[in-house]
């Protein structure tokens, strides 16, 4: 079983929180210039 159970868990209010901690941290712009990849995300049947 997932995690997160389903699609509602993942809600506005958490991603906005997610992206504040990525854009304040300080280390992932340093390993971000280096990574490349292309990813899917997929919540229940929709990616």
């Amino acid at each position: 079983m997932s995690r997160y159970g389903s699609r509602s868990s993942f809600d506005l209010e958490w991603i906005e929180r997610w992206a504040r901690k990525v854009n304040d941290d300080r280390i992932l712009p340093v390993v971000g210039r280096f990574f490349t990849s292309k990813f899917v995300l997929g919540f229940d049947d929709t990616e």
